[in-house]
């Protein structure tokens, strides 16, 4: 998070969101683009989360 500029809509700490979301994942500080999941940066990054139902269409319901 940057801090906030003029004009800019403010989180509590006077921060604002930016293009990515950084996040600890197994003690590793890793990125999320706006719209993804910690399920599809653990699978992109190779981890592995169990699950029973999932696929990569937008409105999937299990």
């Amino acid at each position: 998070m940057q801090p906030a500029q003029d004009g800019d809509e403010a989180l509590p700490g006077g921060a604002v969101m930016t293009e990515v979301i950084a996040f600890i994942l197994d003690g590793r500080e890793v990125t999320a683009a706006p719209g993804e999941t910690i399920w599809q940066v653990a699978s992109r990054l190779g981890h592995e989360i169990p699950h029973l139902c999932w696929q990569p269409y937008p409105d999937y319901r299990a």
